[in-house]
């Protein structure tokens, strides 16, 4: 079946879900009455995922286990209902899959969810289930969080398991969550996170000019506002240039980033010649001519940068920054604007990715449609950022 047939056959808009696998949680714990559904690159016990494409699914099996993260939160008494729509594969932001169409954003009907976690991000606003699992590899949990008006956690690299987890980049993916309400979000963190190694309260939110500078000049002047607002309990905000390259940052992670895609999928795309789209055939085709030797020497400048910003923030401070440039974009948006805006997003994305560190996202803007905010903070003080976000946005 190619892309062309698929997309003729699945209309334009999609459930949130693919597929209504329900597992009961254990009868008592943490998050017993509570239900939640997990993006389809998770491993489910003996349900076949499709990360988001037809052939994926036709060429592997059922699994026996459940990934490690969908069985912690079975085992603290949450109830799986079902594995959510996501994009092609996980590489792409837009939330729209050739294949399967787009999930509708409970908050925008008119616009995109965001990818690729755009059905987990459709089920929660709709409140069709309490939270839901996405993983982020480049921005699928803060985008699609900004775009629906959701509460999301990108977690630092390694934080939480992504065993039996469909990889696209396996240094750089990460297991997410998104919920409606900030303390829904902290309570998922205590099964999923543990504790912090070494347990220390946000006191200080920074926020760098420069970055506001990537969002559109009309919505500007209210997200900062809306970032002013949310630092009160801490005081204000805290100005300070960082003097962030973000051409080079962006640089780095691409090219990292897109030697670990091929080198994880790169043998099944040579072997099952699935059928792509074209978004996304032309970014395997990228990742494909990327050398061990261009990898590595991102790989070092990722982790000279790293260092870098661990001198210009502290443990105790957070950076406030965008998400997203703009709202959502409409559902008839053109394939080449949607490249141009992805680039923009990763511009912004791309801090937490080359250096491990924890990003939450949270509403900030609501017209015409949603743009979040976010905290960034130190590698390892996961649950730190999710106390702050209490406190901000209660």
């Amino acid at each position: 079946m190619t892309a062309k047939d698929a997309a003729a056959e699945h209309p334009a808009s999609c459930d949130a879900f693919i597929a209504k696998t329900a597992r009961q949680g254990a009868s008592a714990g943490p998050l017993a009455g509570l239900t939640f559904a997990a993006k389809d690159n998770f491993a489910i016990a003996n349900h076949k995922a499709g990360a988001g494409h037809p052939d994926w699914r036709s060429t592997h099996d059922a699994t026996a286990r459940s990934a490690t993260a969908v069985q912690m939160l079975l085992n603290a008494g949450a109830d799986l209902i079902g594995a959510t729509h996501m994009d092609e594969l996980a590489f792409s932001l837009d939330g729209d899959n050739a294949h399967y169409g787009a999930p509708p954003n409970p908050a925008a009907p008119d616009r995109l969810t965001g990818g690729s976690s755009s059905g987990s991000a459709s089920a929660v606003a709709a409140g069709t289930c309490d939270f839901a699992l996405g993983t982020d590899t480049a921005g699928s949990i803060r985008v699609p969080a900004s775009q629906c008006g959701l509460f999301g956690l990108r977690p630092s690299h390694g934080r939480v398991s992504v065993e039996g987890l469909v990889p696209l980049a396996p240094k750089y993916d990460t297991v997410g969550w998104f919920t409606r309400s900030a303390e829904p979000l902290r309570d998922v963190g205590k099964v999923l996170l543990g504790e912090d190694e070494k347990p220390k309260a946000i006191q200080t939110i920074i926020l760098d000019p420069a970055l506001f500078e990537l969002v559109d000049e009309e919505y500007r002047p209210a997200l900062l506002e809306a970032a002013d607002s949310a630092a009160a309990p801490f005081g204000g905000l805290t100005k300070r240039d960082l003097n962030l390259d973000l051409d080079a940052i962006t640089g780095m992670f691409a090219k990292s980033r897109s030697y670990d895609v091929w080198s994880a999928l790169g043998d099944w795309i040579e072997t099952a010649k699935p059928d792509l789209s074209p978004d996304v055939a032309a970014r395997f085709a990228d990742a494909a001519a990327i050398s061990l030797e261009d990898a590595k020497a991102a790989d070092a400048e990722c982790a000279e940068f790293s260092s870098y910003l661990n001198t210009l923030l502290q443990p105790d401070e957070a950076l406030i920054l965008p998400i997203t440039p703009d709202p959502a974009p409409l559902r008839t948006t053109e394939s080449n604007t949607l490249a141009n805006r992805r680039a923009r997003l990763i511009q912004l994305s791309a801090i937490a990715c080359v250096t491990g560190r924890p990003q939450v996202a949270f509403p900030a803007l609501n017209k015409p449609a949603p743009i979040g905010l976010s905290l960034l903070g130190r590698k390892g003080f996961d649950q730190a950022m999710l106390d702050a976000t209490c406190v901000m946005v209660p």
